[in-house]
């Protein structure tokens, strides 16, 4: 399930940092009640030696300006947050619903509209990065020295790292082993070299894509890739 934010700063514009993610991963976990934000923040879903934290959230949507280091929004502002679990969803709407406000970094923002999306069912189709993916593997130097190779959608092993990271959150979500048979198959409909995109995010690097992408599977996987993400490092947006 997704719910879609509009909101509008009190000054007539936001301004913040261009790498901004750890800002509005903040302000989901401050729209939580407490029990809720704790247990994600410290247990998430186990598996084996993975946390997943099962919710993820898009990049701001509007008019911006970038100026240096910092991005300026003009306008009415779009934000979307998804989620595996209806309790972390309606724990962040009824909190969105009564403050009527966001303090995003410095900047006052009023609510002016929430919609709650739910996830159509289907064994394809075409989507969106409105965040972008990002799929790795830590590897090790000749001296032993721990390095993180990004791939791009190009490389076989991304639709491959792509469907086994799926494989895994459904696990960790629903407490049981999917179908034997079960895999995603991610092809890159429309995708450039202007889709790559480097990200910090509290001081790491992270490589990701944005595009349209055709992506086909079980009903079950795909309405998980919605709620929770393509791909790694979901709850950092």
């Amino acid at each position: 399930m997704q719910v879609k934010i509009t909101f509008s700063c009190e000054s007539g514009e936001m301004v913040l940092p261009i790498h901004y993610n750890h800002i509005l991963q903040g302000v989901v976990y401050h729209h939580l009640e407490k029990a809720i934000a704790e247990d994600l923040h410290e247990k998430g879903f186990p598996r084996e030696k993975r946390r997943f934290k099962l919710f993820t959230f898009s990049r701001l949507q509007g008019r911006f300006q970038i100026d240096g280091e910092k991005i300026r929004f003009l306008g009415p502002i779009k934000w979307s947050v998804a989620s595996v679990h209806t309790d972390f969803l309606e724990s962040f709407v009824l909190n969105l619903v009564r403050d009527r406000s966001l303090l995003i970094g410095q900047n006052p923002c009023v609510v002016d509209g929430v919609e709650v999306l739910f996830t159509p069912k289907a064994q394809n189709m075409i989507v969106k990065a409105i965040s972008p993916i990002t799929a790795y593997s830590t590897l090790y130097d000749a001296e032993g020295r721990k390095k993180t190779y990004y791939y791009s959608p190009f490389e076989k092993d991304f639709p491959r790292l792509i469907s086994e990271n799926l494989l895994k959150k459904y696990e960790a979500a629903y407490g049981q082993k999917p179908g034997k048979s079960w895999s995603v198959l991610l092809r890159p409909l429309r995708v450039s070299s202007k889709d790559e995109k480097v990200l910090k995010f509290k001081g790491t690097v992270i490589k990701a894509w944005n595009g349209l992408y055709e992506i086909a599977g079980q009903t079950e996987l795909l309405k998980l890739a919605l709620d929770a993400g393509l791909g790694s490092k979901n709850s950092q947006g």
